[in-house]
């Protein structure tokens, strides 16, 4: 009953005729029963539809409504829980195996296709035991890659943060050194402290759709989460002799992240090496995705996208503005933090990153309301369908 109301609320809003509600309504119904239904921050009660009649009816005119109906049918990105855990099962065989026999070949001088007999090689099963999992965030989905990734892998190996203690450093060494033991088909004894060594560090995370959040340039320094690891490498887990900090190759993987984040990255590491003088340590970092947005996701690219940008201007709201969001350098977020310019939904939360109308908590509220963890919780009031105007 509550969803029928919300679809005769949503015809009504957008004046449709019998014919377009009849036209409409399976494309509807079946984007949210097979998606947006499950974003995690709507009220309790609360649907798409629902939001979606609440979220149209703010806009003035019939036209407003249309266009902006128009633009979320159409350009909105929403990455279901399904479609995320997709990613996160992909990440080893197409990223991290991929690489493990891409340095086995070299290694070995083996053809790259012969990937059979590289993978029953010592020489990728000790790569792969000397692989050191570590997530970024709780979006890395540990959890998740620990079950579905168990191609040699170790749950040792596969940690859901990155500041380890000494204790938790001592029980990976001992780990690892069982495990080279078996793969060398010597006794634990003969494994050194020295070989015991992790070689290789896999950062797991979720989203990057601008990159700040992961290397925020500070002045002449930076912040974030590998200026965090950067630190580690070179500090504590290098005195703690898990790994070697000249040799340790780093590859942060991301499970979606924009071409904007990827090259923003790639260069900040570049100039935060060389400015501690580890120029030469550059190639040791590299950027992996397991899914990269393209341009053309980004808004703006679509001549869809003209229309909507009146209705950006017209209901900005300019105190939603704060000293978090201006970090991304912009004076606005019209199009989101650090101007990403997303028309995106991940379906535990919107970023920040994406166009303000989708997530805002301000006078004019989002179709996706946003949890955010600088304010304290969802932001927004609750709506309802007893909050349209008469």
């Amino acid at each position: 009953m509550r969803n029928k109301l919300a679809e005769r609320l949503l015809g009504t809003v957008l004046e449709w005729t019998d014919e377009e509600l009849k036209k409409e309504r399976p494309i509807l119904v079946a984007l949210a029963s097979l998606k947006y239904d499950e974003y995690h921050q709507f009220t309790p009660g609360m649907k798409f539809i629902e939001s979606l009649a609440c979220w149209l009816n703010q806009f003035q005119s019939i036209e407003e409504r249309k266009i902006a109906y128009g633009f979320i049918r159409n350009r909105l990105i929403f990455f279901s829980g399904f479609e995320m855990n997709h990613l996160v099962d992909l990440a080893y065989p197409s990223i991290i195996r991929t690489k493990l026999l891409e340095m086995a070949s070299k290694n070995l001088g083996i053809p790259p296709w012969k990937t059979y007999q590289l993978s029953k090689s010592d020489e990728y099963q000790e790569l792969n035991a000397r692989s050191l999992f570590l997530g970024l965030s709780d979006g890395a989905r540990i959890d998740r890659f620990r079950r579905t990734n168990n191609m040699g892998l170790s749950n040792e190996q596969i940690l859901p943060y990155y500041d380890l203690s000494k204790e938790k450093a001592c029980d990976l060494k001992r780990n690892l050194k069982k495990a080279l033991a078996q793969i060398k088909n010597k006794d634990e004894s003969e494994i050194s402290d020295g070989e015991a060594t992790f070689k290789l560090l896999f950062l797991l995370d979720d989203f990057s759709a601008s990159g700040l959040s992961m290397l925020m340039p500070k002045g002449d320094n930076y912040s974030g989460k590998l200026e965090k690891i950067h630190k580690l490498v070179q500090g504590r887990l290098s005195d703690l002799n898990i790994i070697d900090k000249n040799e340790i190759k780093v590859y942060p993987v991301i499970y979606v992240i924009t071409e904007k984040a990827k090259l923003h990255l790639e260069q900040a590491i570049s100039r935060l090496l060389t400015k501690e003088g580890l120029g030469d340590k550059i190639s040791n970092w590299e950027i992996k995705a397991v899914l990269t947005l393209k341009e053309n996701s980004v808004f703006g690219s679509q001549p869809l996208d003209d229309s909507m940008r009146d209705l950006i201007d017209n209901y900005y709201d300019e105190n939603i503005m704060d000293d978090h969001l201006r970090k991304g350098g912009t004076d606005d977020v019209k199009l989101g933090f650090a101007g990403c310019g997303l028309p995106l939904v991940l379906n535990h939360n919107t970023p920040n990153d994406s166009l303000f109308l989708l997530w805002s908590y301000g006078k004019f509220k989002g179709l996706f309301p946003r949890a955010s963890r600088h304010k304290g919780g969802l932001n927004g009031d609750a709506k309802s369908v007893s909050a349209f105007k008469e």
